[in-house]
């Protein structure tokens, strides 16, 4: 580990959450993005039916299809299975670096501490036995306390204090710090987006007050899509993520700053839990979305 990049590792009921919990998160998203663009299709294709019987049963099948893909997206609940994933992995991801770091509550001898640790995720997983029988065969096979996980323990007080500033700290303050552009990036598209459709749906409207005759104006085909853009825009929470992702990003930087005065184990175990318990807010927000 001198100076040399390290992969962090974590335990394998980590890495089988981690992973369903982004397979979830894809398969709920591209289910509601077929679903709002079936529903800007129909309203395209019903603008051309007309009494041209084949586009109005393509009209037909687009709408009819709404309704299958949203009974199939309530049955399979891939948002619980995301949001509760997302929060398994994370808490199990925060106990994992305090038992790496000899933070409390895992700052006893190593045997004591080994002990507690396995003792923990044992509760996480008998409170999360719902999840996990989603999650692959592979998790019962690997280790659940890595090598590395052991080795970075076993390190002096000055090497587990730079990687935890390293691998820790700076890279979380940098992962917020990303995803909040982002999340403000795509808001402002999408905001946009929907704007343009409906000042559109708005012009058209007013056209047709003036030339009734124009059978043709996508008045309506605008208006759902705006809808969908908006219903889009709840779905991936932009506002809400940027926001939250700024807070944390500024409360892990308040974090940091008495990270310079640590001089000993004792105040590097209460320093590690106040970070962790900063990082945990986050999980905590995916259990209420979960609960949503």
């Amino acid at each position: 580990m001198n100076n040399v990049p390290i992969k962090i590792e974590y335990p394998a009921l980590y890495m089988a959450s981690d992973s369903k919990s982004i397979q979830a998160q894809k398969y709920y998203l591209r289910g509601i993005y077929s679903l709002l663009l079936l529903l800007v299709s129909s309203a395209l294709a019903s603008l051309f039916a007309g009494t041209n019987q084949s586009v109005a049963i393509i009209s037909l099948v687009l709408i009819a299809l709404t309704p299958i893909i949203s009974l199939f997206l309530a049955w399979k609940r891939y948002d619980k299975l995301w949001y509760t994933g997302r929060a398994l992995a994370e808490s199990i991801k925060t106990m994992s670096w305090r038992y790496m770091m000899r933070a409390q509550p895992y700052e006893n001898d190593n045997n004591t501490a080994r002990t507690s640790f396995i003792s923990d995720l044992m509760k996480i997983f008998d409170e999360s036995k719902h999840f996990c029988q989603y999650l692959s065969e592979t998790t019962a096979t690997e280790e659940q306390i890595p090598n590395q996980v052991e080795k970075i323990r076993q390190c002096d007080f000055d090497k587990r204090k730079q990687i935890y500033r390293v691998y820790r700290i700076d890279e979380q303050k940098y992962w917020y710090v990303k995803k909040s552009s982002h999340n403000k990036l795509m808001l402002s598209l999408w905001f946009w987006a929907m704007f343009i459709f409906q000042i559109l749906a708005i012009l058209c409207a007013a056209i047709r007050i003036g030339q009734p005759s124009w059978t043709y104006l996508p008045t309506d085909v605008l208006a759902t899509a705006a809808a969908a853009v908006i219903g889009w825009i709840q779905t991936k929470r932009f506002q809400e993520l940027g926001t939250s992702y700024t807070l944390a990003a500024i409360e892990i930087g308040m974090v940091k700053m008495n990270f310079e005065t640590v001089e000993n184990e004792a105040q590097f175990s209460e320093f590690v839990g106040d970070a962790e318990n900063a990082f945990s807010r986050e999980h905590i927000q995916w259990l209420a979305r979960r609960d949503t």
